[in-house]
């Protein structure tokens, strides 16, 4: 009997896995594709450097709010409607959706700012006329990181009630919005392009509040006073997923001043060059997700540490050995990816030779990127998120010391690699971490059991 459960298990956890797999591809698919039509578009120029620049300061925005609120969020909204009911918690939703979009305002408002000061200490070296475009950019896509962070808010509240179908294919949106304007139009500009990531967005998150208030639950009445359900201020709990994501975000900004040491062009050489590994990566991370994260939880909740552990050790194992296996892949086709996705016209042969060897040391990011998310998954659910901000942080100093060096040396490839070390070490100190926790943890939870014998029971 058991081992037909563990067959049946093993059976819905597989068709589970192959559906995330095949909306991942979907997906990131769809988005790389996007990449390549907006390389063949604008090559590698001014405009397009000038819109790369700007993307990771906005990608911080939406990875320390929305990302972190909304992991904090689903867990509050999930309480709050198992005590209360379903029209508790979607009332107590709107309530903190318009906390978040207020938060979301104020801090864009702020990175813009920190665009300037960005653009004149990290970048001294770009032309003047590339900074005044910067600040132009920076000044249409305003409204981006707002909806962008919203959106990733409800994806991700979508995504922990099991709607991950939705998720991913709204996530396609914004990609295939700009695949037809570009395809459609001759008229391909830079401000055309940054305009077309809001209005993506924007659709996105109609679709996603949509399909999250529909519910019929909005008419069951609510039981006593509204103000009982709620579970405190759900910014201040996620203070700490906030600061941990800030930290890490730093990382691309840090990648920038080391790239634009190299040349006037290479934040978009760099980012064309590093897109198929990252897009592997986006699709492991996922799916590693599906298969370990609820197991490593629902281990962390029962106090079940030897089980734990063996896990653990399995999945930071897998995620090297794939991770290996993806570095020998890029080694063997690297090359003609490059050259049938990205090799452009313009670009001479020691410059795709240089792209080409900077897309393989990239490529160890399959290994080094999947190994710190392993420990960081198992390190939240023990849980020691606080201990997830000092990993981060010991990996942004990895990369301030190496990228400047590695850069001068090597050029573009060097930054990669600085990338993958900054990563590795972040994976390396949470892993001793948790191996000095889970012991530690495991004697508290038997001394537990000893002095209250029901819970052995």
């Amino acid at each position: 009997m058991r081992t037909m459960s563990l067959v049946g298990r093993f059976g819905i956890l597989a068709a589970a896995c192959i559906e995330s797999l095949s909306l991942s591809i979907f997906a990131r698919g769809i988005g790389l594709f996007r990449e390549i039509l907006i390389a063949a578009t604008f090559g590698v120029t001014t405009d397009i450097n000038s819109f790369y620049a700007l993307l990771p300061i906005w990608n911080l925005v939406i990875s320390a709010i929305g990302r972190s609120y909304g992991f904090t969020l689903a867990t509050s909204h999930e309480r709050v409607r198992q005590k209360h009911g379903d029209f508790a918690a979607k009332v107590e939703l709107k309530k903190h959706l318009r906390e978040a979009t207020l938060l979301l305002s104020v801090v864009s408002l702020i990175a813009l700012f920190f665009v300037v000061l960005t653009a004149e200490f990290l970048w001294p070296g770009l032309p003047q006329s590339a900074k005044a475009q910067i600040y132009n950019l920076a000044l249409l896509t305003l409204p981006w990181p707002a909806l962008s962070g919203l959106v990733a808010i409800l994806g991700t509240l979508q995504a922990t009630q099991g709607r991950h179908r939705l998720h991913m294919v709204t996530s396609a949106i914004t990609p295939m919005i700009i695949i037809a304007c570009l395809s459609a139009t001759t008229i391909h500009t830079v401000y055309i392009l940054a305009a077309l990531y809001s209005i993506g967005a924007t659709v996105e998150l109609a679709i996603l509040l949509l399909t999250t208030f529909r519910s019929p639950a909005n008419s069951i009445k609510l039981e006593g006073d509204s103000c009982a359900a709620s579970d405190g201020s759900v910014a201040w709990k996620s203070l700490p997923l906030v600061a941990g994501a800030l930290v890490m975000g730093v990382m691309p900004l840090v990648e920038q001043a080391a790239a634009n040491s190299v040349s006037s062009n290479a934040l978009v050489l760099l980012a064309y060059a590093t897109r198929w590994p990252l897009a592997a990566v986006s699709l492991l991370v996922p799916l590693y997700d599906r298969l370990y994260l609820a197991d490593l939880t629902w281990l962390s909740t029962d106090q079940k540490w030897s089980r734990f552990r063996r896990l653990w050790y399995r999945y930071s194992a897998t995620t090297l050995g794939v991770g290996l296996l993806g570095f020998a892949f890029f080694g063997l086709v690297g090359s003609f990816l490059f050259r049938s996705t990205f090799g452009l016209a313009e670009m001479s042969e020691n410059d795709f030779e240089s792209m080409v060897s900077t897309q393989l040391a990239s490529s160890t990011q399959l290994a080094t990127y999947c190994f710190y998310m392993a420990n960081e998954r198992a390190a939240m659910a023990i849980p020691l998120r606080k201990n997830i901000a000092a990993a981060r942080i010991c990996g942004i100093a990895t990369c301030a010391i190496t990228a400047p060096v590695l850069a001068s040396w090597m050029g573009l490839t060097g930054v990669a690699i600085s990338s993958s070390l900054s990563l590795l070490a972040a994976g390396v100190v949470l892993a001793i971490q948790i191996a000095f926790c889970l012991p530690a943890t495991s004697m508290q939870s038997e001394s537990i059991r000893r002095s209250n014998p029901s819970l052995a029971a």
